[in-house]
């Protein structure tokens, strides 16, 4: 059977019963990446494992470097938000071999199988991410955060799924500021989709979110018909018909969801006529939750 990925997307400006009426959102299935580094130099980005011990997390070095988290991930209300903020001149995981950019993101800790086939060890039946988030900062430059991902793990480590919040009018084939769109991956072996020379094709979902939007997002899986349902919609508005991707080369893949404030833009790579000034995107999660069955 075909496998594919759905599509979708609406609107809403955060209201006051947004965060008032949501529950604590769980931080017990993540670790988390942190923009700092226990030695003077741009990499490697700081793990928390696992997240929920943010609160105490510091780096234990001689002379002692200030690893708090709370300028990056924190929260107001006791867990009920999340506050994600990024410097583009924070540590960043893997320079020149895998990302030259900074994130406080929330990686999930256990990975399993996309169907099919599943092996039996690690492998879930339906699973799903499901968030409601507000961009309110975002860096100059590139203008551009990945909101959510989903990433392989091990052999087949490479980003499948990438969501982009994008202030800039071309962004995701928009015409309009406040893009919302995803990146989709062919397969782990980086070959280009078949007859476009692409190896990641690009979904435009959402035009016009702007600064303090509230959007949702929804990556799904559905063993029973062997189809992975990437849904992104901004809260609140009608959905639209999903655009359907076929992602049967996808079959077997070891994964796991990501969630957070991956900034597209570094100090350490920025061009030349960059602001000189360190620059921040900011994000606050209203809803995150995982749920596998």
């Amino acid at each position: 059977m075909k496998g594919y990925v759905g599509i979708i997307a609406g609107t809403l400006v955060i209201g006051s019963s947004l965060a008032t009426n949501a529950a604590t959102i769980n931080l017990s299935p993540w670790a988390l990446v942190l923009p700092i580094s226990y030695v003077p130099s741009p990499y490697p980005a700081r793990l928390v494992n696992p997240a929920t011990q943010w609160q105490s997390f510091s780096c234990q070095t001689s002379p002692p470097v200030n690893c708090s988290s709370t300028p990056y991930f924190d929260t107001p209300d006791g867990g009920v938000t999340y506050i994600f903020s990024v410097p583009d001149d924070g540590a960043v995981t893997s320079p020149g071999s895998g990302s030259d950019n900074p994130r406080a993101e929330l990686h999930e800790l256990v990975s399993w199988y996309l169907p099919p086939p599943a092996p039996a060890t690690g492998s879930v039946g339906s699973s799903s991410l499901n968030a409601i988030l507000a961009i309110t900062s975002y860096p100059t430059l590139t203008k551009d955060i990945i909101i959510g991902q989903l990433h392989g793990v091990g052999v087949d480590d490479a980003p499948y799924v990438m969501l982009h919040w994008d202030n800039r009018p071309d962004a995701g084939n928009g015409n309009s500021v406040g893009n919302v769109y995803a990146i989709v991956k062919y397969d782990k072996y980086n070959n280009a989709y078949p007859g476009t020379g692409s190896k990641g094709k690009v979904y435009r979902l959402a035009s016009g979110i702007s600064v303090g939007s509230a959007f949702s997002y929804t990556i799904a899986v559905d063993p029973t018909n062997h189809n992975l349902q990437l849904n992104a919609w901004l809260y609140g508005s009608a959905k639209p018909s999903p655009t359907l991707v076929a992602i049967d080369q996808w079959a077997g893949l070891n994964v796991i969801f990501a969630a957070g404030d991956y900034i597209q833009q570094s100090a350490v790579v920025r061009h030349p006529t960059a602001p000189t000034s360190t620059e921040v995107g900011a994000l606050t999660f209203y809803k995150l939750l995982i749920a596998h069955y």
